[in-house]
Order: structure tokens, then C-alpha cells, then sequence
């Protein structure tokens, strides 16, 4: 199946980064059981509430830290839309 190689490929890429910390990990895998939840639609809708109960994280400051980083080091592409009613959206890349 694809889609469990594209999962195994994002894992393999994340635990062989030196700059990943778990709190990186932890919500990466919580991104790759909502892309699966979400029929692996590269299009997931997020509410920090959300994704934050997921990965057992509590600080936001912690939680924005490590939703910047993962996008600066080519995880996701996070498009945020700064409004309450609707979630972000996040978009899992895999490097090939």
C-alpha cells in the first residue's frame, strides 16, 4: 500500500534528524494519525486544541515552537488562519 510506505518514509526521514526533539516527534506522529484519519488527504484540518491533546503537549509556546520548526525543516507546510471558527491546515511532506 502507498500510503504505508509514504508513513514509513516520514518516519524514517524524522528519526534520523538530529534537530527533531521529542516534542517535534510527538506532534509530527499525532499530524501522521490525523492525515490518516483524514483518509490521507494532504489538506488536514487542525485546531491547536486539538492536536495539542493529541501529543500530550501543554505549552502553546512550546507547541507554536515546534509547528515553525517543523516547517522550516521541511516536515509540513502550516497555513494558519487566524480565526477560531475555522482550523488551520496542514500539509504533510514527504521527501522522496
Amino acid at each position: 500500500m502507498v500510503y504505508s510506505v509514504d508513513l514509513s518514509k516520514a518516519y524514517f526521514n524524522l528519526s534520523n534528524d538530529e534537530r527533531i526533539s521529542v516534542w517535534h516527534s510527538s506532534i509530527y506522529t499525532a499530524l501522521l494519525y490525523l492525515w490518516s484519519q483524514n483518509n490521507f488527504t494532504n489538506r488536514i484540518p487542525i485546531t491547536r486544541k486539538v492536536l495539542m491533546r493529541h501529543c500530550h503537549i501543554s505549552s502553546i509556546a512550546t507547541y507554536h515552537k515546534c509547528i515553525k520548526e517543523l516547517q522550516e525543516f521541511g516536515y509540513i507546510k502550516y497555513v494558519p488562519t487566524y480565526n477560531s471558527f475555522f482550523g488551520s491546515y496542514i500539509s504533510i511532506l514527504i521527501a522522496e
